[in-house]
């Protein structure tokens, strides 16, 4: 059995028969959850009980790692408030955006539309969602990247291998220049870094800003090294690692 466990509300359950089978034949435990009559605590606590017995020791509870597929607003609640990963599936537009404004960590209209936004190719890939949407959680909240060094640049332009350049030069176009400016709050676009959107670095790399700038970083509440140490423990718990 695999650590990683699926709830899914009684509606979508009945019409995610496919993906049930599927999840079920990959070892990922797969249940009915009517928030009404259970407690997602508690169901938490019982899948822990089954994996601790199955491996014969105490198994530590991870409740991000079980995942909630909700399509109510009072199940991304609850689930959320049991500190599971949340996917929200709702039935419209509206609903959508309600989903997520009460605590979904992503939603779409179906699962099958989330897998694929994701890019699980395949039922065994679903037990690395939560880190999958984590990662995506991080690239959302990121603002830029290291700067400080290249603060000098600020004012100039630079070409895409990151080299500065005249805008009047007869051998640059224009459109081929980046122009790095104080009213860009000093963040170097990535390509001129040479980092691939949707990388690794992309995702944890954050703008530490120029350090004189206080006004500025002080508005920043994010610290690249701990995120940096989040993305570790991550994929420290994927292989099997202690961290």
């Amino acid at each position: 059995m695999r650590e990683v466990c699926v709830f899914l509300s009684p509606s979508l359950f009945a019409v995610n028969g496919h993906m049930v089978a599927g999840l079920r034949k990959n070892g990922i435990r797969v249940e009915s959850f009517d928030v009404r009559d259970d407690d997602y605590q508690q169901a938490i606590a019982a899948h822990h009980a089954l994996l601790s017995k199955e491996a014969a020791h105490k198994v530590t509870p991870r409740p991000f790692l079980c995942i909630a597929f909700e399509d109510s607003r009072a199940g991304v609640n609850a689930a959320r408030n049991a500190g599971m990963c949340v996917i929200g599936i709702a039935s419209n537009r509206i609903e959508l955006d309600r989903l997520k404004s009460n605590g979904a960590n992503t939603a779409a209209m179906s699962a099958a539309e989330i897998l694929e936004s994701l890019g699980v190719r395949n039922y065994y890939q679903v037990q690395y969602l939560p880190f999958v949407i984590h990662l995506h959680q991080l690239e959302e909240k990121k603002r830029g990247y290291p700067v400080s060094l290249l603060d000098g640049l600020r004012g100039r332009f630079v070409n895409h291998q990151g080299m500065e350049s005249d805008p009047d030069s007869v051998h640059e176009s224009p459109d081929e220049l980046v122009e790095l400016n104080e009213h860009a709050h000093r963040i170097i676009p990535r390509e001129v870094l040479g980092i691939k959107p949707g990388s690794l670095a992309d995702v944890y790399m954050n703008n530490v800003g120029w350090p004189q700038d206080n006004h500025v970083g002080s508005s920043w509440h994010l610290d690249s090294k701990d995120l940096e140490c989040d993305i570790i423990r991550m994929f420290a718990r994927l292989y099997g690692w202690n961290a």
